[in-house]
């Protein structure tokens, strides 16, 4: 055999080899590949990748090359593949057909112009489906879009920093609103070069472990544009872009108001502290000055009396009795004025109080008032709390010696009990008395506030305003049940554990 045969025996060989190669990709491949003849024709297709991808075999509807199947949107895009593919040999595009069940189909169309050795024109189509990637476009569009609207909307700042806290985004409205930059202004700017020097430290700590943790939150003072400080309250969120660079997206609130606000009101209590702290200390002053000219008073308008008795006539000693009378009055209100005054300014420390052996101690106290009135007394047994001793006694002796006083029964009963509620301690005192309309259960507790003359019962009125301010320092409350003619129930609540002394 010669050379010459045995080199085309070779080739031979090689084409057989080659076309075998050749429809085995073309009959297997998940691809769809057609080839067209030169008046753009479908000649051959591998039927089964066809199938599964389109459900049928219908060359004049399958031809990616036919403008009248193309979908309605893409007929421009169809002419400029075909006139690209014919002038320039090639074309690549992305476009749809329809499948047997009537839906769209996204593809990746390549053609590629080939002149085969009998010089006929072939052109070969691949088509790949790339439907789950559009459709993964498509909702990543959805996703921006409506990201954007949120952004460029909302009233919140929304920015994106990298891990050198500079700027890669910002809702630029938003910013320009509330602090006065725009893009040009922050972005590739670091947000830390805005923070208040009070308040750097708190703000690196918080980028640092957010980016650690996966998110953060922090309260600042941001630089606005006029130079003067916006507070701030930023929370953070680490996510990871498409180079699997971290970043984090911040979500800033201007809370200026708020903290201005909060600084009025803890200025405007320092003040009111120092005000009331003023009042006290004038009316402790003021009452205790009174004292000594009320007892000059009281002590030269009685030896008045004595020493002139025989010189004055009825009408001149009810004068002076008058006068004596009103200087002891006034010495009684300015020694409870006193008392009232002294609730936080001269109160002991919290020690614990066994309650029952207080009330035996009050009970003594009283001695001969409840003997006068026959009250007859009924009480539990009482826990032990932490609290002032003598206030706490002064507690239990004005509102039992009220019950004595505004009661109008034969047999006075006082029933003292006390129940367990939550963390709290609640104490009762109820008698049998007038009782008090509805219409003054708060105003009764109001310092000097009294709802009898003196003449029916004596008193200066500041008896409840006094127990109030006793239970307020312990941490409690105290209100009245009432109505008239059925009687009253004082109740007055005391931590079970120890409350922070309001001295």
């Amino acid at each position: 055999m010669s050379d010459y045969s045995k080199d085309n025996n070779y080739l031979d060989f090689l084409l057989k080899e080659s076309n075998e190669k050749f429809q085995f990709i073309f009959q297997n491949t998940n691809d769809l590949i057609q080839i067209l003849n030169n008046d753009l024709k479908i000649e051959y297709i591998n039927i089964q990748a066809h199938l599964r991808a389109l459900g049928y075999i219908d060359y004049d509807l399958i031809n990616f090359l036919s403008v009248d199947i193309s979908h309605p949107d893409e007929k421009k895009d169809t002419h400029n593949f075909i006139k690209n593919l014919i002038e320039e040999g090639e074309a690549e595009r992305e476009g749809r057909l329809k499948n047997k069940a009537g839906d769209w189909i996204w593809f990746n169309i390549k053609g590629k112009r080939i002149l085969e050795l009998s010089d006929d024109l072939r052109y070969v189509i691949i088509l790949r489906e790339i439907s789950k990637r559009k459709d993964a476009e498509q909702k990543l569009k959805e996703s921006e879009e409506k990201y954007r609207f949120i952004t460029e909307n909302a009233n919140d700042l929304i920015a994106i920093i990298n891990k050198n806290s500079e700027f890669e985004y910002i809702n630029e409205e938003v910013h320009k609103k509330t602090i006065g930059y725009s893009e040009k202004d922050l972005i590739g700017k670091k947000a830390l070069n805005f923070v208040h020097a009070d308040d750097f430290l708190n703000a690196m700590k918080a980028l640092k472990g957010g980016f650690k943790k996966g998110e953060a939150e922090v309260e600042v003072r941001f630089r606005h544009k006029d130079k003067s400080w916006r507070w701030l309250v930023i929370r953070g969120k680490v996510f990871y872009d498409y180079n699997n660079e971290a970043k984090a997206l911040l979500i800033s609130r201007d809370e200026t108001e708020r903290k201005q606000a909060e600084k009025d009101l803890k200025d405007m209590m320092n003040e009111l502290k120092r005000s009331n702290a003023d009042l006290e200390h004038f009316a402790y002053v003021a009452s205790h000055d009174l004292q000594e000219p009320l007892r000059m008073v009281a002590s030269f308008t009685q030896l008045l009396a004595r020493r002139y008795e025989d010189k004055l006539d009825k009408q001149g000693q009810e004068f002076i009795n008058f006068a004596v009378d009103g200087a002891k009055r006034m010495q009684q209100l300015i020694n409870d004025l006193l008392s009232y005054s002294k609730v936080k300014t001269h109160g002991q420390p919290f020690t614990e109080l066994d309650m029952n052996t207080i009330l035996q101690e009050v009970l003594k106290d009283l001695k001969y008032s409840i003997e006068e009135s026959n009250v007859l007394f009924m009480y539990d047994q009482l826990p032990k709390i932490i609290g002032d001793k003598a206030q706490i006694s002064q507690v239990f002796q004005n509102l039992i010696s009220n019950g004595i006083k505004f009661n109008d029964k034969e047999n006075p009963l006082i029933k003292i009990s006390v129940e367990s509620e939550n963390n709290f301690w609640i104490f009762s005192i109820r008698d049998n008395g007038i009782g008090i309309d509805q219409k003054y259960h708060d105003s009764i507790f109001k310092i000097f506030k009294r709802l009898h003359s003196r003449k029916d019962y004596p008193g200066t009125g500041i008896g409840l305003s006094i127990c109030k301010k006793i239970i307020k320092r312990h941490g409690g409350e105290i209100w009245i049940e009432s109505n008239i003619g059925k009687g009253s129930i004082f109740h007055f609540s005391i931590p079970k554990t120890e409350k922070k002394q309001n001295l």
